[in-house]
């Protein structure tokens, strides 16, 4: 998959560029900080192929 599919496919999960309030990142980790925790699909982000885990931990959406 593409960066920008990935991109794509990671916002759609986390429900929606709108429900986003911010994003940080390291080597390691995406961090997202979001308007509604419910609207995350966690086992879709957790079974996709270039995601290692998906977890809340510090209020944000981790994903490794």
């Amino acid at each position: 998959m593409s960066s920008a599919g990935l991109a794509n496919a990671i916002l759609s999960q986390a429900g929606g560029a709108k429900n986003v309030v911010s994003i940080d990142y390291c080597a390691t980790r995406l961090r997202l900080t979001l308007h509604d925790d419910s609207k995350v699909d966690l086992k879709h982000l957790r079974s996709m192929e270039e995601v290692v885990a998906a977890v809340f931990r510090s209020g944000q959406l981790q994903i490794i």
